[in-house]
């Protein structure tokens, strides 16, 4: 039984997270045992929801086919694999792999799949993450010192192993996460403690985060203010209830405790001289506020005197007010009485102009009708001039045309011919255009057009009839036929017996064509026994010249 090897870079059951507009890539390739043939590779997809496989590209006898849906955005991998570009949301979903190959007369069909969806969006307890100092330290092995922990959180997903976040100094420093636990992620502060705010994030190189670009709460960092003096405190108090909890330890822990104290007392000495600074500066704080509120002071009786000297001001110029109040009333009515007047010159401007807009929309009708019935005009005017230019070329080809005539009949006196075969006229009078041959009996249309041919026939006794033939086909039976027939260049007329006649008294037969501006007759009595003969005659009258122009037929 045939079989294969699969070599894929990307196993069976892979399930890749990309996000909208990303590229990916499904390596898969496999190897053949000789005397296998390869009769198929092809993909397919299913979509999110689809019940259904979706063809997705074949590659048959070294020819990568692709579907039109996606034939922009999938490119071969040999042997087997694919790349697809700009992944869209519809294009999430199963994809498989199934190759066919065969070995003698077995046929073997593998497959192989792998998920390619959206990575699982984070779920926060609050719909963000919120930042907090925690009350208590902790207790690092690796410093052996104690630490205070700032906490971020809280993530609800079942599976938490995509998802991180990064935290941010006061300085503006990148910080990992010390640790995680239930949710909840913890960064233990570096001791001495640098006070200010700190920020925590969802840690934008993670997949997942990649694809929240339009999900502000979750992108948006927390942020929480860590008070340096308290949390450097906090963290000498730490050390001081350890070594009241286990003050039987030994020489080593005495120094690391020894070593704590120093750095304790390090520390507050620190901490007294950053407090003995915070003192000068709300001394001279203090001072600086005092010197602006007797300022504020100084410049408030200032501003007393000031109002009091413009209320004395304004009483004085009462009087000036109400004359300068009469006369803005004097000015007012004038404004009135102009604005009354030009109210009225505006509605006759309004008038006219609502009869020059009417004016000008019937105007504007009127030129459009006028286009209208000029384009018709020059519509018509050029259908005229191209039925006046087919019909001129018509006539001009019409009359250009060849000219084919011919007038036979048969030469012996007497003719015994069989049921079906063809009467050869072989005495030929007039054959214009050579159209016509006496060896075979047969015409031979040189060009498209309407042919009209009339022969005739006596016999003695026995009935007889004559068939006009159009290339095999009976056109018409009669002892004496006529017939107008159309006829194809190269295409054969002739006659031939329905039976086998004792004697035939004379065949006559003549030619009649229309063209080149003339009427042309050509008619030929051919007697054989008899001295009144028979007309037969072909009339030949093209229907259509060489350019498939109409052509108008004069009257017979």
């Amino acid at each position: 039984v045939a079989g294969f090897t699969w070599t894929s870079h990307t196993p069976n059951g892979t399930r890749i997270t990309n996000c909208v507009g990303d590229n990916v890539t499904l390596h898969w390739s496999f190897e053949t045992s000789p005397g296998e043939i390869i009769q198929s590779v092809r993909w397919f997809v299913y979509n999110e929801g689809a019940q259904a496989e979706k063809p997705l590209a074949n590659y048959v006898f070294g020819v990568f086919f692709k579907m039109p849906s996606v034939k922009t955005r999938v490119e071969f991998l040999a042997n087997a694999g694919i790349q697809l570009f700009n992944v869209s949301a519809r294009d999430f979903g199963t994809y498989v792999l199934r190759v066919s190959l065969s070995r003698n007369r077995f046929l073997v069909t593998e497959e192989q799949w792998a998920v390619i969806s959206l990575p699982d969006k984070p779920v926060l307890a609050e719909g963000r993450l919120v930042a907090m100092v925690l009350p208590e330290t902790r207790f690092s092995e690796d410093t052996q010192e104690h630490h205070v922990q700032l906490e971020c959180g809280r993530v609800l997903n079942d599976d938490q192993s995509d998802i991180s976040v990064v935290w941010t100094t006061p300085h503006g420093k990148t910080l990992e996460s010390s640790y995680y636990k239930d949710g909840v992620f913890i960064l233990l502060l570096p001791n001495p403690v640098v006070g200010g705010a700190y920020s925590c994030r969802l840690d934008k190189v993670s997949t997942n985060i990649n694809c929240l670009r339009d999900d502000k709460a979750l992108t948006q960092p927390s942020f929480v203010h860590v008070d340096g003096m308290a949390s450097r405190l906090a963290v000498v108090e730490a050390g001081l209830r350890t070594l009241k909890q286990d003050p039987d330890v030994g020489v080593d822990g005495a120094q690391v405790r020894l070593k704590l104290l120093e750095a304790s007392q390090q520390t507050l000495v620190q901490e007294k001289l950053l407090l003995t600074q915070r003192v000068r500066t709300l001394e001279a704080s203090h001072q600086s506020l005092t010197d602006h509120v007797q300022s504020l002071e100084e410049g408030q009786v200032f501003l007393n005197e000031s109002l009091a000297e413009t209320q004395q001001a304004l009483t004085d110029g009462d009087d000036s007010l109400d004359k300068k109040v009469e006369n803005l009333e004097a000015s007012q009515q004038s404004l009135t009485e102009d604005s009354q007047r030009l109210s009225g010159q505006m509605q006759s401007v309004e008038a006219s102009q609502q009869s020059l807009t009417e004016e000008d929309s019937r105007l504007s009708k009127l030129i459009q009708t006028l286009t209208e019935d000029n384009g018709r005009l020059k519509e018509q005017n050029q259908k005229l001039t191209d039925q006046l230019q087919n019909v001129t070329t018509a006539i001009r080809d019409y009359n250009n045309g060849p000219d084919v005539a011919f007038t036979a009949y048969a030469g012996a006196s007497e003719i015994k011919a069989v049921s079906g075969a063809v009467i050869i006229l072989d005495a030929v009078i007039t054959n214009n255009g050579g159209a016509y041959s006496g060896t075979t009996g047969k015409f031979t249309a040189p060009s498209d057009g309407l042919y009209f041919f009339h022969c005739s026939l006596e016999v003695d006794k026995l009935y007889s009839g004559v068939d006009m033939m159009l290339n095999g086909n009976k056109q018409v039976q009669a002892d004496r036929g006529i017939v107008t027939v159309e006829i194809r260049r190269l295409k054969q007329w002739f006659c031939h017996w329905q039976l086998v006649t004792r004697s035939i008294s004379h065949i006559e037969a003549a030619v009649k064509r229309y063209g080149e501006g003339k009427r042309n007759r050509s008619s030929v009595a051919l007697k054989s026994n008899s001295t009144q003969p028979h007309d037969l005659g072909v009339e030949i009258i093209p229907t259509h010249t060489p350019h498939h122009h109409p052509l108008l037929l004069p009257p017979q």
